[in-house]
């Protein structure tokens, strides 16, 4: 108990929940949780602490334990679920038990975020944007790779992916090859990505909101170390998406949502505008191409309800109607 309790807390007992399994959680990653039973200054009082076993725990408790030391001293790492031991024996990993609403449920329980509060960052998008900003920040490295090298790999993928038609496979190669004479000195930092930074994995607390689901930081089919736009447009493109649910939640909606998200993320953001579209167009191509992540956002996409008209009248169209000037701009 040493691991959950201060010195100066005295355990009493265990209070534990068994297996809590739903019917949207992975079938290889069960959960449940345990209550802890303690007393301090006379009180008697109650910590819940997470289980998750399945997948390769280890190494989610090693990488995320140094991504929360490298937060130190900042409000962002407030919001952090602290990981407080993994057992080898059941490959079971133990973490701070968090309450709180998954945004993506927010959004259509409120068809805007009104438990935004008086922060000082603004709206709750532009929260995420500043927290996901300082998180990169935090965790970047000194490896860089260019675009060049990232618009071949695009090409390569256009060529074998059967999302696209011969017609439209061709409108694409032409942005491509437009963007990369544009960007063609641009290089990119790589720093560490969470991988599957989207509203279900944000959950809303009395105080504060919460990141979740550290998986991806290690999943074989993802890079570690990336360019910032594989979390940006990952969280862009689940974000449009909740326009599906139209008209309840409307593309102007949701395309507002993305705008302070990103205002949040760039301080530079009505400067650069331009600049940052194309990145943003380029790297959502990429995910469409499978280029990022274990599956195209097309498979990702496929089993969602409502999803259809979303890649046909916004996702895709974005992808194919995107004009990239030729203006140079390689701040």
């Amino acid at each position: 108990m040493k691991l959950f309790l201060a010195p100066d807390e005295e355990f009493l007992k265990v209070d534990y929940k068994g297996i809590q399994k739903k019917a949207f959680q992975s079938t290889v990653r069960e959960v449940s949780s345990l209550t802890i039973i303690y007393k301090k200054d006379t009180k008697v009082r109650k910590k819940e602490v997470f289980l998750k076993t399945g997948g390769d725990q280890y190494e989610t408790y090693s990488a995320y334990t140094s991504l929360y030391e490298n937060m130190a001293g900042t409000t962002a790492q407030k919001s952090m679920p602290r990981f407080y031991a993994y057992d080898k024996t059941t490959n079971t990993l133990y973490m701070e038990y968090l309450r709180g609403t998954p945004a993506k449920y927010g959004v259509l329980k409120n068809a805007c975020f009104p438990f935004v509060g008086n922060s000082k960052e603004g709206s709750f998008f532009e929260e995420l944007g500043v927290w996901l900003r300082t998180f990169h920040d935090k965790n970047k490295t000194a490896e860089t790779v260019g675009i060049q090298q990232l618009a071949s790999y695009a090409l390569t993928a256009l060529e074998f992916t059967e999302n696209f038609t011969a017609q439209e496979k061709a409108v694409v190669r032409t942005s491509i090859q437009a963007f990369r004479e544009k960007y063609k000195q641009a290089n990119f930092s790589k720093v560490q990505n969470h991988n599957d930074f989207t509203l279900r994995n944000i959950l809303k607390g009395k105080n504060r909101f919460y990141i979740i689901d550290w998986d991806a930081t290690q999943h074989p089919l993802f890079d570690t170390y990336a360019p910032i736009w594989n979390d940006i447009t990952s969280f862009y493109i689940n974000t449009m998406s909740m326009s599906r649910f139209a008209p309840v939640i409307s593309r102007n909606k949701t395309e507002g949502w993305c705008k302070s998200f990103l205002r949040g993320y760039f301080t530079d953001y009505a400067d650069n505008n331009e600049r940052i579209t194309d990145f943003i167009w380029f790297f959502i191509l990429m995910h469409s191409l499978g280029c990022i992540g274990d599956r195209d956002s097309f498979a990702v996409y496929k089993n969602v309800k409502c999803i259809k008209s979303y890649m046909s009248d916004w996702f895709k169209p974005f992808v194919l109607n995107v004009t990239i000037k030729k203006v140079e701009n390689t701040k």
